[in-house]
């Protein structure tokens, strides 16, 4: 019995990792605890790798090592953090014609979500209150 309950699990294993693999950012950001932290083995993490580092997720930017010098604290240009907080976008203290925020759009900043009360809004909560409010996400 002990057999057939290993298969089934190994095969949702797979089924689990392809998922993370091909998840957009939004989606994994919902469920970061489907992905590895590092371990400090030595292995090679292959670029666009997303790994767990304390709360965030990180995208590998370039093939880089299993290793504490190359973790997200000591190589910052080797790591990006995914701009999304439980399938919402971070709200970035800069905005460009990019990244602004819809009329009704949530977002996530300063451990809170807001809610885009205008459109093309470009502004930061504390930077223009009334193109936001808290929300509960």
């Amino acid at each position: 019995m002990m057999g057939k309950f290993t298969a089934w699990a190994k095969s949702r294993k797979e089924m689990i990792d392809t998922l993370a693999t091909s998840a957009t950012d939004a989606a994994a950001s919902r469920v970061p605890a489907l992905y590895p932290t590092l371990a400090y083995t030595g292995a090679l993490i292959k670029a666009g790798t997303r790994i767990r580092w304390g709360d965030r997720l990180y995208s590998a930017q370039y093939d880089t090592w299993d290793r504490q010098d190359t973790d997200p604290e000591h190589d910052a240009n080797g790591w990006a953090p995914l701009n999304f907080h439980s399938g919402y976008r971070d709200i970035p203290d800069t905005m460009t014609t990019s990244n602004m925020f819809k009329k009704g759009e949530i977002g996530w900043r300063a451990d809170k979500f807001w809610l885009s009360l205008i459109d093309n809004n470009a502004w930061t909560p504390e930077g223009y209150p009334a193109g936001w409010t808290e929300t509960a996400g």
